[in-house]
């Protein structure tokens, strides 16, 4: 027994306390290096989180870019609450933790250039240990449109419909002008010109004014018979199917628009052989921005409605076989230009409208100038006839862009989506308020984006 407990207490030999103080020391350095291990394992799985973070923030910032600088301009109003919204659409509050400490965006109005910036904090898990308990992520993106080139056609309504009220308040020819120059802002921005952008503006009602100085494009012009207040520019209709073309007038010739004296019905009180000819001018394709929406600020409305007539002169105003004719040799280019496109937007707040006793470009519906006398069926070709020169000009390589205004008419409707080249380029606009959005949203897919960081 002795024996026994003397073996239980006997001090520990040399080596077995050596072996020991190893395990201790082993002990210490393990746990001394599981502190960087635990350290480096949290720096993968948060830097994952952060990474996948960053990776949706640059794509939520882009989309914000993109989606903004569309439409920004000068009198865009809040660009940046349009482009926050955006960014929310595509950044979720919240997202795998992170919370948004700051976003801001700035549009260079001379550059066009929109700038977006966000940061967000993305939370830690491992890496608190070491006392960080969050990381910043910050991204940014640069976006600008990428015009590179636009001859465009705006073919405007100015029938006397367009004096009505605007259910947005006004008058729907005051709605047209505010969507207008909306549309010139988003192109030009705060330029009075961007290279190789330049717009037409063609008004009309039943006809329209190529202006008093452009008796080059009449054959058996007699000057005599308009009196002394003169030929105003008004034309008719070409014979079938140079009325639905872009051909010249070198290869068909037009007619100077004459109301016959006296003849006609409670449309013609003054016996004004320039009736109803609309008082606001073509305006050939014009670089200068100013000069544009100063001659859309001078619109006046009067008179029914050809929206075909109105369609292909907008046509005319681009088309290559045209070129020279409008003035400058060089304009309108070819279809196959490397770097401009071209393009009609062509609006109206009516259908096809003929009444009996009024002279129009095709005469008056007694004279059966597009082969009936009756009121419905003159109409429905018309609108034929739109459809068809709609459908060459789009061969011909135009876009087509097609806007009812204030038009609640399913069969008006069927024909202008049929008239535009993709149901993207058809807009419907019962109010001032969303024709000025569908002309914003026109020029921003005019004049394109891109990213550039």
């Amino acid at each position: 027994m002795l024996h026994a407990a003397l073996a239980r207490t006997a001090p520990k030999s040399p080596l077995a306390r050596l072996a020991t103080a190893q395990k201790g020391s082993v002990a210490a350095i393990v746990g001394l290096a599981a502190v960087p291990l635990v350290l480096c394992l949290g720096l993968a799985v948060d830097g994952g989180l952060a990474y996948g973070t960053q990776s949706k923030l640059q794509g939520a910032v882009d989309a914000a870019a993109l989606a903004s600088a569309r439409t920004a301009s000068g009198e865009s109003g809040d660009i940046e609450a349009d482009a926050r919204m955006f960014f929310d659409a595509n950044f979720p509050d919240g997202y795998l933790g992170s919370r948004v400490i700051d976003f801001d965006a700035d549009y260079n109005e001379t550059t066009r250039e929109l700038r977006i910036q966000a940061e967000v904090e993305v939370p830690t898990s491992f890496m608190r240990l070491g006392g960080i308990a969050a990381v910043p992520v910050k991204v940014e993106a640069v976006a600008q449109p990428l015009i590179t080139g636009i001859e465009l056609a705006l073919v405007l309504d100015v029938t006397g419909s367009m004096n009505e009220s605007d259910p947005s308040g006004g008058t729907k020819i005051d709605a047209l002008k505010d969507a207008s120059d909306t549309l010139l802002n988003v192109i030009y921005g705060d330029n009075e010109t961007v290279q190789d952008v330049s717009v037409a503006v063609v008004p009309y009602n039943t006809e329209v004014n190529l202006g008093a100085d452009r008796t080059d494009l009449l054959t058996g012009f007699d000057e005599a018979a308009f009196g002394d207040d003169g030929w105003k520019g008004c034309v008719e209709a070409r014979a079938e199917p140079y009325d639905q073309d872009d051909s010249p007038a070198s290869e068909a010739a037009f007619t100077a628009l004459l109301w016959p004296a006296g003849e006609g019905t409670g449309y013609n009180p003054s016996e004004d052989p320039n009736a109803f000819c609309p008082d606001s001018e073509v305006l050939p394709l014009t670089a200068e921005k100013s000069v544009i929406a100063g001659h859309i600020e001078d619109l006046e409305a009067e008179g029914f409605t050809m929206t075909n007539v109105g369609f292909t002169w907008g046509w005319r105003a681009i088309s290559p076989r045209w070129q020279g004719e409008w003035g400058a040799a060089s304009v309108p280019v070819d279809y196959d230009h490397p770097t401009i496109k071209k393009a009609i937007i062509f609006m109206t707040d009516g259908k096809a409208d003929w009444a009996p006793g009024y002279y129009t470009s095709y005469g008056f519906l007694s004279d059966g100038g597009l082969g009936t006398t009756k009121e419905k069926k003159a109409e429905s070709e018309v609108n034929d006839r739109l459809l068809e020169s709609c459908e060459l000009a789009k061969a011909a390589g135009i876009e087509v862009y097609t806007v009812m205004f204030d038009l609640d008419d399913a069969k008006i409707e069927q024909d202008y989506r049929a008239c535009a080249s993709s149901s993207a380029h058809f807009f419907d606009a019962p109010d001032g308020a969303t024709l000025n959005a569908a002309f914003k949203e026109i020029a921003g897919q005019l004049t394109a984006l891109r990213l550039t960081q």
